[in-house]
């Protein structure tokens, strides 16, 4: 079973046993929005999970999006 996104009102999440991830260098916070998110593929070739999404409207989700709002979605398939 994969771990949940912090901050999810539950009693115990990954800041209940880790500290926040930090850049090494500069001790920054790390800024969750901002880890990219492996591409996936879709094609006769290769059936990624989570491919089919990423290639028919060009969409890719959010690190950590457990959901996704349809309409945002129409709007990114034009």
């Amino acid at each position: 079973m994969g771990e949940d996104a912090p901050f999810r009102g539950e009693d115990e999440d990954f800041l209940s046993f880790y500290t926040w991830p930090v850049h090494s260098e500069t001790g920054e916070r790390l800024n969750w929005t901002q880890v990219p998110v492996q591409d996936k593929g879709w094609s006769a070739e290769c059936q990624d999970k989570g491919g089919f999404i990423q290639e028919f409207p060009g969409w890719k989700p959010s690190p950590l999006q457990r959901n996704l709002h349809l309409p945002t979605l129409l709007s990114a398939i034009g």
